[in-house]
């Protein structure tokens, strides 16, 4: 068993690198092989001097992902899900509909096939997480043509 110091210094390094949610720090401390006892207890300490704060966490992330207006608001909410974190945010339709033009942008400058053929870009863009209703709102087969 390592002591709670080590714990704590651990948790304090994995945080120094970057901001990280109470589910990424236990996790990580777990695989280091220390107990749920001291992560627990190391949790409680971080929250309390606020180094983990899961709701600020999740909004900074969403509005940095909603900033880089180039993911659905399913995408945003799954990598908020993955690091453990959950937010009552959504993208408005326009922020959604805005994100899906930049990708399809995007796509026709790499490379002709989605321009000669939509039919891929819009699978793409269900993968990616768009609604229908948002993907045929940019008209993507009158833009082929």
């Amino acid at each position: 068993m390592k002591n709670k110091k080590d714990v704590y210094q651990a948790a304090l390094r994995l945080l120094n690198y970057k901001s990280q949610s109470e589910y990424e720090i236990t996790y990580k401390l777990k695989n280091r092989g220390y107990t749920n006892e001291e992560i627990n207890k190391t949790i409680e300490k971080l929250k309390k001097l606020n180094y983990i704060n899961d709701e600020k966490l999740s909004i900074e992330l969403f509005n940095y992902y909603k900033n880089q207006n180039l993911l659905s608001n399913k995408m945003i909410h799954q990598k908020l899900k993955q690091k453990g974190l959950y937010i009552n945010l959504d993208l408005s339709e326009t922020e959604e509909l805005n994100a899906a033009k930049k990708i399809v942008n995007l796509k026709f400058k790499i490379s002709n096939l989605y321009k000669n053929n939509p039919d891929k870009l819009i699978i793409f863009l269900a993968r990616k997480g768009f609604p229908q209703k948002i993907i045929y709102k940019l008209n993507l087969k009158k833009q082929s043509d």
